[in-house]
């Protein structure tokens, strides 16, 4: 197990550096290379790859005498003449693309906000808290399974919030799952602790021995398998198989899933951040709003609510389960579907023709129309986890997920036009 004789609680520093920035004091008094830069000019004009990075590399030596190695880096193009006269170092000649000009043209916050130190500090911390974490994870499980050998055999990587490990102990193995930040904001607890209880009569999930409503944190045995996210030929047939059985089910759940209700919800968070709709955005929703009474009157059974790929896990057996009941309510059955076309449209539109054996324009126009508000859902929040920084404590860009998630949403509509 790791050991460290750093005080974990240092990662905040590190980050509170990497917030501070990187301009030194000579920068700020405009000093400059000017030798070496002329130097750089005259030696690259022939060149047609003028790519260039500065980079900082932090060495990290644990008491084990493991060495790991976090770097930082912000890539560039070396420019053709001086855009500017001062700067500190290479400033005045390095063009950074994603900025739109050089070092030396941003302010400190703009060159603070992409500092290769700032980078590599922030990769560092990273790792410094996921290791306290894991220590949280192990101490946690104990307390649930009163034992003392609980030890992370890996970490699943499904979601884009949820920190889920599998644990053993006594020779046995779990899952544990500790909610990401901000997750209190769309998720009930008290919601799916019944919702688990619905789908465990049904046979098609594992079994849960522990979820506290309070922190969400859940823990429950390990199904030994493969997502379907990590395959490349579906067995729609047995997702077909699965979701029947929830949607045919005589379980009653207590709650209605209400998505233009939800949506609201959504927006509101955002909106709460000073978050601005695009006008893309509003006039999208306009066009999709026409469909709301239509899809509101549909017939509502118990559905998953969050059907996708990575959520049926297919056993060495050959048995296919599902997972993850945060969303499961009442709601259009195929809502479901359209959610499994999370990594691609195909896969939802194949899973309809296997689901339906009389599939007709109604049921496609349902598919598409679901699609675009899972999309409009998502959108917001990536967006709102954007907003709070996730993108950076998560490893993921949220920004660019929620670009993804407005395109998708005007392919949908453009098909859908040709639906009707």
């Amino acid at each position: 197990m790791y050991k460290s004789n750093i005080n974990l609680n240092l990662y905040k520093t590190f980050y509170d550096v990497a917030k501070c920035g990187s301009i030194s004091k000579a920068a700020q008094q405009g000093y400059t290379s000017q030798p070496a830069i002329s130097k750089s000019i005259k030696k690259l004009e022939d060149e047609n790859n003028r790519n260039a990075y500065f980079a900082c590399v932090i060495c990290y030596i644990d008491e084990e005498g493991i060495t790991r190695y976090f770097e930082g880096r912000v890539n560039g193009t070396i420019t053709e003449h001086y855009l500017g006269e001062k700067g500190f170092g290479y400033d005045p000649i390095f063009f950074v693309e994603e900025m739109n000009k050089t070092m030396f043209q941003m302010t400190s916050e703009e060159k603070n906000s992409i500092s290769h130190r700032k980078r590599g500090l922030e990769k560092f911390a990273n790792y410094l808290r996921e290791k306290r974490f894991e220590k949280m994870v192990e101490f946690t499980a104990n307390e649930i399974l009163d034992k003392k050998d609980s030890m992370i055999e890996k970490r699943l990587m499904g979601g884009m919030s949820n920190y889920t490990y599998v644990i053993s102990s006594n020779d046995n193995y779990y899952t544990i799952r500790f909610p990401g930040e901000y997750a209190e904001n769309f998720v009930d607890r008290e919601k799916e602790a019944r919702n688990i209880k619905l789908m465990e009569k049904l046979g098609i999930t594992n079994k849960t021995i522990y979820l506290d409503i309070t922190s969400g944190i859940k823990m429950a045995r390990y199904l030994e398998g493969t997502p379907l996210s990590e395959i490349n030929n579906y067995p729609y047939e047995k997702v077909s198989e699965v979701l029947k059985k929830i949607h045919n089910s005589k379980e009653i759940s207590l709650y209605d899933y209400k998505p233009f209700e939800r949506l609201e919800n959504y927006e509101k968070l955002n909106k709460d951040l000073e978050f601005v709709f695009p006008s893309e955005y509003q006039n999208l929703k306009e066009e999709f709003f026409k469909y709301k009474d239509y899809l509101e009157k549909q017939e509502k059974v118990l559905c998953h609510g969050d059907s996708q790929p990575s959520n049926f896990i297919l056993t060495s057996d050959n048995n296919l389960y599902t997972v993850d009941f945060e969303f499961a309510s009442h709601n259009d059955p195929i809502y479901d579907i359209a959610c499994f076309a999370n990594l691609k449209l195909e896969d939802g539109l194949k899973l309809l023709s296997v689901y339906y054996s009389n599939l007709d324009k109604d049921k496609i126009l349902r598919f598409y129309l679901w699609r675009c508000f899972q999309c409009f859902q998502w959108f917001n929040v990536a967006t709102f986890k954007e907003l709070v920084g996730m993108s950076i404590s998560l490893g993921i860009d949220f920004k660019k997920v929620s670009e993804k998630y407005l395109e998708n949403i005007k392919n949908l509509l453009t098909d859908i036009r040709k639906i009707k």
